[in-house]
């Protein structure tokens, strides 16, 4: 069954935080350290699978994408971590990225059309034999994680076998995780020669809760002030997402509409690699590297044009769905500093 394993994860992580429960002695590991990290994070969150344009020539044979495809927002990206009593983490960016189309220079006649988001046919092009024209594309990224862990050498853990088995060779903490994250994409153009101005915009919502496991473990130190140490936190979440998807031709001449939300089990698993230094002011600074392994960031796929479909045709509408969500496996590779102290 697909979701065995996932399954199985989550009745373990929650009968450890049942046997929190009945556990009426738990101090949560509490001390007064708080850690400040700041750094950058690569998202590398595919967005959509397409901006929604295709090159036909005069008989309305679709031939070319020129670069239309996955958008891909692997800027860096700031983030803000806050690790304590409870963890919360900020990560915020944008990203611009050029397409190029490749229509036809003046008495060929190749248009580059617009892909209704809805499915419906091609209302018709937004340049008309141009020659080489760029399309900008605008990408914002907001995403919020926050998690909160007992250690789980204050927790009974002698009723199972495989969790004691972690204690004694990990640091082990168990707690929940809650994310949220939007991001958007659009794009604008306005053709010189006409004036009209045509435009696409999209966003994704997406909110996800559920249990979570750090195993923590340190190397051999590098010298009298400075460590080594190795964590994995993994969450098992269920996640609901929404979307919505507009696109426009000729100054609102036509607009197209799609929507879709959902409710899906995912995960998500970090990996980091760290080294604390002990700074004579008492101070701990700390550089990690990080590997995010996550599905729980949908996409928007949207109807495409193949090559050599007509699709103004009613064939083409037939088939065609309406932009919808989409699940991937995303991997985010992160680099962060940060500094801790009591207070």
């Amino acid at each position: 069954m697909k979701y065995k394993a996932l399954i199985k994860f989550l009745i373990v992580i929650l009968t450890i935080i049942a046997y929190a429960a009945d556990a009426p002695n738990i101090n949560a590991n509490e001390n007064t350290s708080n850690t400040i990290s700041l750094g950058l994070t690569i998202p590398n969150i595919k967005t959509t699978d397409s901006i929604g344009l295709a090159i036909d020539d005069e008989d309305f044979n679709f031939f070319s994408h020129g670069d239309d495809g996955d958008l891909i927002f692997n800027s860096p990206a700031i983030s803000l971590t806050h690790a304590g009593k409870f963890d919360f983490s900020f990560i915020f960016g944008s990203h611009n990225k050029n397409y190029n189309f490749q229509t036809s220079n003046e008495g060929d006649y190749d248009f580059l059309d617009l892909i209704p988001v809805d499915g419906s046919a091609s209302p018709g092009e937004i340049i008309n034999d141009e020659g080489l024209k760029t399309i900008v594309t605008k990408s914002n990224l907001n995403m919020l994680s926050y998690s909160h862990l007992w250690d789980a050498s204050d927790l009974n853990l002698n009723k199972d076998d495989f969790l004691h088995q972690l204690r004694s060779q990990f640091l082990t903490k168990v707690g929940f995780k809650a994310n949220y994250s939007q991001y958007s994409t659009k794009w604008d153009y306005t053709n010189p020669s006409n004036s009209y101005t045509h435009y696409s915009k999209e966003s994704i919502s997406m909110f996800s809760v559920g249990p979570m496991l750090r195993l923590e473990a340190y190397g051999e130190p590098l010298n009298e002030n400075t460590d080594i140490y190795y964590k994995a936190d993994i969450s098992a979440l269920l996640s609901r997402d929404s979307m919505d998807a507009e696109n426009s031709y000729r100054d609102n001449l036509y607009i197209y509409n799609a929507s879709d939300d959902r409710l899906t089990m995912a995960g998500i698993v970090n990996l980091v690699v760290g080294m604390n230094n002990q700074h004579e002011s008492g101070a701990v600074i700390s550089l990690t590297g990080a590997l995010d392994i996550r599905n729980d960031l949908p996409f928007i796929a949207k109807p495409i044009c193949t090559t050599g479909m007509n699709c103004i045709s009613a064939n083409y509408v037939a088939q065609a769905k309406a932009a919808h969500l989409d699940t991937r496996i995303t991997v985010s590779p992160s680099i962060n500093l940060s500094v801790s102290l009591d207070f």
